[in-house]
């Protein structure tokens, strides 16, 4: 094993603004006959929305290297938590050795109904494997050289 590096980045959805003091949990994601494990809990986001310099286990670089059977990044999911807005998990953040990776978690406003707030929501988003690892079709073939429109006559 090798370290992977994770930048998380808390914005206001609606604004783009950052959220400061948001509550971050980071798990690690099973492998087949493992339970879920937490390596971070209740971090908080800085000024800028974010925390930083989070050091993760992630598999050796030679898997990154070319296609294989081995997973080349470790997955981890990712909570952030913050009041006035919904709870958002993103599951399958990507991490590979020996670069950082940056999550960038969009925060949903809390809707507001009759003086008070209604149960909290979970936004969560899925990740899907990356093309070093996942089963994909193959790219639909297509020419090289294009056929170009007819000119109009008209000259900007």
């Amino acid at each position: 094993m090798q370290d992977g590096f994770l930048t998380v980045s808390v914005i206001d959805s609606s604004t783009n603004r950052p959220i400061e003091n948001a509550t971050v949990n980071i798990y690690k994601n099973p492998e087949s006959g493992e339970r879920q494990t937490q390596i971070y809990q209740n971090l908080k986001t800085d000024n800028s929305g974010q925390v930083t310099g989070l050091t993760l286990d992630a598999p050796d670089i030679q898997y990154s290297q070319q296609p294989s059977d081995v997973r080349p990044y470790s997955q981890y999911t990712v909570e952030v938590i913050s009041d006035g807005y919904e709870t958002a998990i993103i599951d399958g953040t990507q991490v590979f050795p020996t670069v950082e990776a940056r999550q960038n978690v969009p925060l949903n406003s809390q809707s507001r109904r009759r003086h008070f707030y209604y149960r909290q929501n979970e936004n969560v988003y899925d990740i899907g494997d990356n093309t070093l690892y996942g089963t994909y079709p193959p790219k639909i073939p297509e020419s090289d050289l294009k056929p170009l429109p007819a000119p109009t006559g008209f000259v900007v």
